[in-house]
């Protein structure tokens, strides 16, 4: 349970495990903290609040971590469009889940995070175009089931038709299709380039939604945080973090689609070579574009 003890929680934050011990003493009638590791005489003491998104490191204790917190997140809007040329089906099984065709999902961070990899898949879900029966039938056995439903008809203008039509069948029939949304991975590379594509100008569009750029609150923090009231404070904290996070999506975009275009050889040859530069992206990397690239690229070298 969180609480606010006081004089303690003047401690300032810091992720290193297991650097303080805190107990309570029925001899003293209070905390006794220990440290448990070696302090310099007249250093600072640092505390550890959890690892947690700033949102509820702000409504817990009160302060934010602007820069660079791990375990923080956004949450964004995620709706499949009527477009969509597959609308029917993807709506179908969406629906199959509990899901209607306009929900929230929470993108992270760490971009190794489980929430991250469902965001992603679920993203995949919804812009992927070309093979997709194949695909569907292929590891979720599907074919049969899906085969008529009118995936390739005119849209209809109003959704809610056809939520009627798919949200009163039974569990049983939920079950047969055996289908997770969140579990539709990266399988094939023309479409996972098409896949950051799409993801990039999703984050740009709900970056454009902020009135201010990260880098004009970076500059305005820095300059006035001292003279800022706790709330405001708290407030460019939170906004720099989720503006960060999109940020960091977009470069993330953008370094690996230039690596899907590369050969092979050049493809590993540039990562051994910006091992720091690509580090947030390193388990993307290793499990889903290196496999990628061996698959479509490297026999084509051999």
């Amino acid at each position: 349970m969180a609480a606010l003890s006081p004089l303690a929680d003047f401690l300032n934050h810091s992720y290193e495990e297991n650097s303080l011990l805190w107990r309570y003493s029925y001899a003293y009638n209070g905390f006794l903290i220990f440290s448990m590791i070696n302090l310099d005489k007249r250093g600072e003491v640092f505390t550890n609040y959890g690892k947690a998104p700033n949102e509820s490191i702000l409504t817990t204790w009160g302060f934010g971590l602007p820069y660079s917190n791990q375990f923080d997140y956004i949450r964004l809007k995620l709706s499949l469009s009527m477009e969509d040329k597959f609308y029917y089906l993807k709506f179908m099984l969406l629906n199959k889940n509990y899901l209607n065709s306009e929900f929230e999902m929470d993108l992270c961070f760490k971009i190794s995070s489980l929430k991250t990899m469902k965001f992603f898949n679920m993203f995949r879900f919804l812009t992927y175009q070309d093979n997709l029966i194949q695909y569907l039938d292929l590891h979720f056995n599907l074919k049969n089931k899906i085969k008529n439903i009118p995936y390739r008809e005119k849209q209809k203008s109003n959704k809610d038709a056809l939520k009627v039509e798919y949200i009163h069948d039974n569990q049983k029939d939920r079950e047969e299709y055996n289908f997770d949304p969140f579990g539709f991975g990266a399988v094939d590379l023309n479409e996972e380039i098409y896949f950051l594509s799409r993801l990039k100008s999703y984050l740009l569009t709900e970056y454009a939604k902020f009135k201010t750029t990260l880098e004009q609150d970076k500059s305005l923090y820095e300059e006035h945080k001292n003279k800022m009231s706790t709330n405001i404070k708290n407030i460019f904290e939170y906004r720099i973090g989720q503006k960060g996070i999109i940020k960091l999506y977009i470069e993330f975009c953008d370094k690996l689609t230039k690596l899907y275009n590369m050969e092979y050889r050049e493809f590993e040859r540039y990562i051994k070579l910006n091992q720091n530069e690509l580090k947030l992206f390193e388990e993307y990397i290793n499990n889903t574009a290196r496999v990628l690239m061996k698959i479509y690229k490297n026999d084509l070298n051999n």
